[in-house]
């Protein structure tokens, strides 16, 4: 038995949870998780400046190192039309030669989700495994939105994953080939967080 049952409608497939969200409001956003369809709530400001920021200096390192590579903002990951998962992180660093006319995508290599107080770990770990299991996938992202602290895992050459734990504003994230991306601050700019803020009020 799915771990979210009782979290929503289910079982689904990709194929069949697109035609039940045929009969949805277009303004409520779900996601396939583990075969249940789950609900996710309007994100607060700062949970959208946050996504923003990370995507704005994602994309710029990526077109000076990797420009084969692009950040996107929530994208459908669908591996399967039989799949029980379809999770839209807040972004996916994917292909750049892609066809766009598809709802989602098979392939990404680095996902980044920004996770609130509110997030339930019965919804959050079997995304996080679902990332892993991605066969190119090389990097996870998890950056707070209630303070300034990112866990990143970082796929090694064995196949395990290493985990690490930043949480100093000028702690720079780096991904491989891609580089220096920002400093840890940088992800809080324009929100209640941003250190630049907090040293004007000091």
């Amino acid at each position: 038995m799915s771990r979210l049952s009782g979290i929503g409608p289910g079982p689904f497939t990709v194929a069949t949870f697109h035609e039940w969200l045929e009969s949805r409001s277009e303004e409520e956003h779900w996601e396939l998780i583990e075969g249940i369809a789950v609900m996710n709530a309007a994100p607060l400001v700062g949970h959208q400046r946050i996504a923003s920021n990370f995507e704005f200096h994602l994309r710029d390192a990526l077109a000076k190192r990797k420009p084969e590579w692009m950040a996107d903002r929530e994208i459908g990951i669908e591996l399967s039309d039989d799949s029980p998962f379809r999770p839209e992180p807040e972004i996916a660093v994917v292909d750049a030669e892609i066809d766009t006319t598809r709802r989602g995508l098979d392939r990404f290599y680095l996902v980044v989700e920004v996770r609130s107080v509110s997030d339930r770990p019965r919804v959050f770990q079997p995304k996080l495994d679902f990332y892993r299991d991605h066969p190119h996938n090389r990097w996870i992202v998890i950056v707070e939105q209630a303070r300034i602290e990112a866990t990143i895992h970082e796929r090694q050459a064995d196949g395990t994953w290493a985990e690490r734990v930043v949480n100093r504003p000028t702690d720079v994230l780096s991904f491989g080939e891609i580089g220096e991306v920002c400093a840890l601050g940088d992800l809080y700019k324009n929100t209640n967080l941003d250190p630049a803020r907090r040293r004007d009020r000091g």
